[in-house]
Formats: C-alpha cells, structure tokens, sequence
C-alpha cells in the first residue's frame, strides 16, 4: 500500500509537471505568435517608408532638374541681354561717329 501511494504522488507529481509543461509550451507558442505579427508589422513598416523615402527622392530629383532648366534659361537669358547691351552700344558709337558728334570727354580742337 505504501508502495501503491508513493508511486501515485509520483504519477500525480509527473501530471503536475506534464501540466506544467503543456501551459509553458502553449504560452511560448502564444509569444513566438505575438512575434509572428511584430515582424509582419515592422517589415509592412519598413515597406511604406522605403516607398515613401523612394517617392521624396523622386521629387526632389524632378524638383531638382526643374531648377537646373530654369539656370540654364536664366543664364541663356543673361547672356542675350548682355549681347543687345553690346549690340545697342556699338549701334550707339555708329550714330555718333555718322552724326559727327563729339564726345563730351574729347578735348576740342582748336582752329
């Protein structure tokens, strides 16, 4: 009889702890889950952001290249202006010498 209950507290013992062992492994299986779905959140995270990102460098290179073409024409323009200044001068210089006109800076000859 002594010999029947010690190997019924053990039988009971080795339940307990089966018990035990069953809860941990389905609280583990219950994390690894949670884990599962983390993941898949921070990679769906990481996704929206690198389109994102992708999306700014887009426009900033459009926004970019915008500016450049502007320089440019901006600069083409400078430099027309800049030649009808030269051409207007010259054409100026040309009226002068066909009027006779005399600088104002030449010293006047005398007679």
């Amino acid at each position: 009889m002594k010999e029947l209950s010690t190997k019924e507290a053990l039988w009971l013992s080795k339940q307990g702890e089966s018990t035990s062992t069953v809860e941990k492994i389905e609280l583990l299986q219950q994390e690894v889950q949670r884990y599962k779905e983390k993941c898949d959140t921070l990679t769906l995270e990481l996704a929206e952001q690198e389109s994102a990102r992708r999306t700014a460098i887009s426009e900033m290179e459009a926004r970019e290249h915008t500016a450049w073409l502007e320089a440019r024409q901006a600069k083409r323009d400078a430099e027309a202006s800049k030649d009808d200044a030269a051409a207007l001068r010259r054409k100026l210089a040309a009226m002068h010498q066909a009027d006779g006109a005399v600088s104002p800076h030449r010293p006047v000859a005398s007679p």
